[in-house]
């Protein structure tokens, strides 16, 4: 077998079974499906395990996507219903990731079909498919498992708004306190789109 798919139970492997999966790829349906001591031994046995946030992380994309689109039609109804104004899209742009804004913003001006449906698949598919790249990268860089990648590469996340947030001083002072390491991986997220439009850099 080359892959098996835990869903529905927390704890669905243990210690007691983690020995006994063939699979090459574990991929985490439930929240929970393994337990801490079963992912130190599938880890140590090879075995690569897609995590539960990062496995179920395509319907927390979608349920963004669905609050953009009541939003936008909220922030429309008043427009032209209730003021009498034309409803102009920017609006929206500080509730939109500023990677997919304009992609985003053009299929808010749509109505619902199967063809704008395929339009925000296409982006979900880039969002899930650049975090799974992101997270299994930096486990095989730094020999550890896939969501203990993910966990440091969300607390880098939360550092960077932090940090660019932080008056000029402030962010020195702290800057020159983080090991050399934790300076260049925090430059990548300190120059994402996000993190840039607060108005703070890497550089």
């Amino acid at each position: 077998m080359r892959y098996i798919v835990s869903c529905a139970l927390e704890n669905a492997v243990t210690e007691d079974n983690a020995f006994s999966i063939k699979a090459k790829i574990e991929v985490c349906g439930s929240n929970g499906s393994n337990s801490s001591k079963a992912e130190k031994i599938l880890h140590k046995r090879g075995i690569l395990v897609v995590y539960d946030f990062l496995a179920n992380g395509g319907g927390v994309d979608a349920s963004y996507f669905e609050w953009l689109r009541n939003l936008c039609q909220r922030y429309k109804y008043e427009a032209e219903i209730i003021h009498k104004k034309k409803f102009n899209i920017s609006v929206m742009n500080p509730y939109i990731m500023p990677e997919f804004r304009k992609r985003i913003k053009d299929i808010l001006m749509k109505n619902e079909s199967a063809e704008v449906t395929d339009e925000w698949n296409s982006i979900l598919r880039v969002i899930i498919f650049a975090a799974v790249n992101e997270d299994y990268r930096f486990a095989k860089e730094n020999g550890i498992s896939m969501k203990d990648a993910g966990f440091t590469n969300a607390q880098f996340r939360v550092l960077a708004a932090a940090c660019a947030k932080m008056p000029p001083e402030r962010k020195d002072v702290l800057w020159h306190q983080l090991p050399d390491k934790t300076i260049n991986r925090l430059k990548a997220f300190m120059n994402h789109p996000e993190v840039k439009e607060i108005g703070c850099s890497g550089d």
